[in-house]
């Protein structure tokens, strides 16, 4: 989910439901949010990508940008698609090369250096379940005018891992990165963890912040750059162990000029969830949170809103 800017809309595309049986359905429907009239409105474009992947808003070039590198078991996509809203149609842009097949990839736009930022993955070729999990630690980036995909070279990087929170700090000019999973030596082949990393690309540079109190472990939580107030704002997530997935519903706004991490206590929140979605809506000053669930077998299609100024969510519609 992304906010398009130019067409003041919030878009989503694809997404998994799991069914009875513990299988996921994939969708492939885009849909877009008008947060103003409080109206989602089902588009119709002519092709879509075939899965699910992250999005991200260019703004430079107003389109929504796609990168669908894999599935589990060992589905490999590798696309790079782009969406534009006024004129309702996804491109495949099929660009030379493209990051390897991952699965879960953290996406931002980068607004002062026209780039999509790209960092790690879950590497669906080549991990073995139950506890043998690749997760590439590469970092790339993606020029829309050009339509090319640059591998970039730091001298540091973050462990890899899978559906990360991240967002761009437009103030900081930096891509920051919170939490999820890495490999680890144990029964789960993994661990949750709670570190946070700022990326530059403009010195091609990650930076361990350490912050001295963040959010507690977690991975599928989503969090978004708040312009007004500066900070970048986290919500919920899902802490695994042994098979087990504790939903959280924990709302916190990080700042990178002061690097403090500062739980926010809303008078009220959606419910504890992982998977979802946030996105920042400038022209309203509110966050919108969509979907995700307390587990992968309850999924929902709940809208939320968060008025920074009140601190409050509000459920859309109520």
């Amino acid at each position: 989910m992304t906010y398009d800017l130019e067409s003041d809309r919030v878009i989503v595309s694809g997404g998994l439901t799991m069914t009875s049986d513990r299988s996921f359905d994939t969708h492939t429907d885009t849909w877009s949010y008008d947060i103003h009239t409080n109206t989602w409105t089902l588009m119709s474009p002519a092709q879509a990508p075939s899965n699910h992947g992250l999005l991200a808003y260019d703004a430079q070039s107003d389109r929504v940008i796609m990168f669908l590198g894999g599935d589990w078991p060992a589905i490999l996509f590798r696309e790079t698609w782009a969406y534009d809203y006024n004129t309702d149609a996804w491109t495949n842009m099929e660009p030379e090369t493209e990051p390897p097949a991952l699965l879960g990839s953290a996406l931002a736009y980068d607004s002062e250096s026209d780039r999509m930022i790209l960092f790690s993955g879950l590497d669906v070729v080549n991990s073995r379940p139950p506890n043998h999990w690749l997760f590439p630690n590469e970092t790339w980036a993606y020029d829309f005018d050009s339509n090319t995909w640059t591998q970039m070279n730091p001298a540091v990087s973050p462990p890899g891992r899978n559906y990360a929170a991240v967002a761009y700090d437009v103030q900081a000019d930096r891509v920051i990165l919170f939490g999820s999973v890495i490999a680890a030596d144990n029964p789960d082949g993994f661990v949750v963890v709670n570190d946070t990393w700022a990326y530059d690309y403009n010195t091609d540079s990650w930076t361990a912040m350490e912050p001295v109190e963040a959010p507690s472990p977690r991975g599928y939580a989503d969090m978004v750059y708040n312009d007004n107030l500066r900070q970048v704002v986290l919500f919920g997530g899902i802490y695994e162990s042994r098979g087990r997935e504790d939903p959280l519903g924990d709302t916190w706004a990080y700042d990178f000029a002061a690097n403090t991490w500062s739980e926010l206590h809303p008078a009220a929140s959606p419910s504890e969830r992982g998977w979802h979605r946030m996105a920042y809506v400038p022209s309203a000053d509110r966050i919108v949170l969509f979907g995700g669930g307390a587990s992968r077998q309850q999924f929902d299609s709940e809208t939320w809103i968060y008025d920074p100024d009140a601190n409050r969510w509000t459920e859309s519609g109520r």
